[in-house]
């Protein structure tokens, strides 16, 4: 009776299941009873077959993601010679770039250049507001110590876009103290029928005030020097070089020089004879962080970081040229397939920045496109979570205090990171730490399946525009959250959106 029973159960098991076929596949109802309740039936069954199906990228096979040797700061350096068909892909990529308007214009520039020097008139102008009134200057100088502007993030490393803001960092002499710069400053900011969008940001990771002026989007971080020397330097060394920009009669390039920008000239010709003194002039010594509490030498590391990555092209302008030009490429592929923002896990400018930089280091000859190339089948095949790493300093320069970096076998914290990218000045610091396993996952299979599409586009049976096509995000799931944010009162959402997200990451 026993055996009877059971090949009668298999029985109607089997005319059962023989009604899923591929076209309806076959959903258990005690598994998925949420998914039942929530979406159409067909005869008290989900109905898959009027939904799109899922893009899935394709896997990546498990020996491709356990790469040799590679991941170390003293790799050897190779040197490319490049082929006709690499000079015809980068000169295709430039167009390509251009083409989506990720070059900003002269005029671009000219306004930028401009809004820059204003605003750091107006900041000596405040500087110098704030000394007691029976102030003393130094015996070996005539004019109180001004502050510097100095930029960093993609305007500064010259790869930014028509749209983006510019990064800035403020570096006050010791009289001035980051209550001014939050209190008084904000007040002259305020009072200027110039400037929008103000947005002071004091509780954050690293202090900001978000604001625009004439449009320019500006993003303005604040330290304070122990030592007045360096400001007194920059300060000479820019004003020898505004004479002699007088002297010229060049007045588009307006006289903050030291806030280093690109042009579509600088993008077809490399260096000029005048950017390549700016950048010189522009270079931040250890010397600076001596004194600095910690709070500065994060909002000083930022120009460091910069100007780390722009020292590797040397005094080239070709490979700066090519460096720039991959970078972009990468940067708008990433924003593209949903992978530019550290406020959602994925990578940031710096992290892009970095990850580019290692692979041009090892390849400073290469042009553009196969830098591209490159880039991806490297990063394809990286054995996370080995960090990424430009530079080996871990010990404080001679009269810096002791900061903690990021050391996994001392830090448990560290040690927890899925997808280290370390930054190259003291002290390092893993700007990729909000990476999370399903982030990590997700920026491994786009790695995976751009090097495959590189593949393609260097044997001629893909073109460029394959690699920056959308990924169809929508088609990849089944499932999806909508949040909706609705306020009974006049409200500028993504300008409180922004806020919240950033204060609340970098806590």
């Amino acid at each position: 009776q026993k055996l009877a029973t059971m090949e009668a159960n298999n029985s109607r098991t089997d005319q059962g299941n023989a009604k899923y076929t591929a076209e309806q596949p076959y959903i258990n109802p005690r598994k998925h009873s949420n998914k039942i309740n929530s979406h159409p039936v067909a005869g008290g069954r989900l109905d898959l077959r009027a939904r799109k199906p899922p893009r899935k990228l394709p896997r990546p096979q498990q020996q491709q993601q356990q790469p040799s040797k590679q991941n170390s700061t003293t790799q050897t350096k190779t040197n490319h010679n490049a082929t006709q068909n690499d000079h015809h892909l980068t000169i295709s990529l430039r167009q390509l770039c251009t083409d989506r308007q990720l070059i900003e214009e002269s005029t671009g520039m000219r306004k930028r250049r401009r809004v820059l020097n204003d605003l750091e008139q107006m900041l000596v102008q405040w500087s110098h507001s704030l000394y007691p009134p029976h102030y003393t200057l130094p015996a070996d100088t005539t004019t109180p110590t001004p502050p510097a502007l100095l930029s960093f993030g993609s305007y500064r490393l010259g790869v930014h876009t028509p749209d983006a803001d510019v990064d800035c960092l403020v570096l006050a002499p010791p009289h001035v103290t980051r209550d001014n710069f939050f209190s008084s400053w904000v007040d002259i900011l305020k009072a200027d029928g110039r400037v929008s969008e103000l947005h002071p940001v004091a509780s954050a990771y690293t202090p900001v005030i978000k604001f625009q002026m004439d449009g320019v989007k500006i993003d303005l971080i604040f330290a304070r020097v122990g030592n007045s020397q360096w400001l007194r330097d920059h300060s000479f060394k820019k004003s020898g070089r505004r004479a002699g920009d007088d002297v010229g009669g060049d007045d588009d390039r307006g006289s903050v020089n030291d806030v280093v920008g690109d042009s579509t000239a600088t993008i077809n010709k490399g260096y000029d004879g005048e950017e390549l003194q700016e950048i010189m002039d522009m270079e931040l010594d250890d010397t600076v962080l001596v004194g600095l509490d910690e709070t500065s030498v994060r909002s000083v590391n930022g120009v460091r970081v910069a100007q780390f990555l722009i020292s590797t092209a040397g005094t080239s302008a070709e490979r700066l040229q090519n460096f720039r030009l991959t970078l972009r490429a990468v940067k708008e592929w990433a924003r593209v397939h949903g992978l530019y923002s550290n406020v959602l896990g994925f990578l940031g400018g710096v992290n892009w920045a970095i990850l580019v930089c290692w692979v041009f280091k090892r390849n400073l000859n290469a042009p553009a496109s196969k830098l591209l190339h490159l880039f991806f089948r490297t990063f394809a095949n990286w054995k996370w979570p080995s960090p990424v790493r430009l530079s080996n300093q871990q010990r404080p320069p001679d009269g810096v205090n002791h900061l903690s970096t990021w050391n996994p076998r001392e830090n448990f914290r560290d040690a927890k990171h899925l997808m280290p990218i370390i930054t190259p000045c003291y002290p390092s610091m893993n700007s990729s730490y909000n990476v999370g396993e399903p982030q990590l996952r997700r920026i491994r299979d786009e790695f995976w399946y751009a090097s495959k599409l590189m593949d393609k586009v260097y044997s001629g049976k893909e073109k460029w525009n394959a690699l920056f096509e959308s990924n169809g995000f929508f088609d990849q799931h089944q499932n999806y959250l909508q949040v909706r944010n609705v306020a009974s009162f006049s409200i500028s959402f993504p300008s409180v959106l922004e806020l919240d997200l950033s204060t609340s990451v970098s806590r």
